[in-house]
């Protein structure tokens, strides 16, 4: 079962949403909220989850953990 974790965009006010966990990857969306899955982080990126059920990675850094 993964763990997962309510997180919110900080510091911009929306972030990419990236198909693979590196900067240079396809932007999938922006977005404002996620669900952030804790057992798969990298070090710079969160696999993250929208609220319709799109899937992508997220950079650290814009992701406020709100566990």
């Amino acid at each position: 079962m993964e763990n997962h974790a309510a997180g919110v965009v900080t510091n911009c006010l929306r972030a990419a949403l990236y198909q693979e966990p590196r900067a240079n990857s396809k932007v999938i969306t922006a977005l404002t909220r996620v669900s952030v899955n804790m057992d798969e982080p990298t070090d710079a990126f969160y696999k993250v989850s929208t609220s319709n059920g799109t899937q992508g990675y997220c950079m650290k850094k814009f992701i406020a953990d709100r566990r």
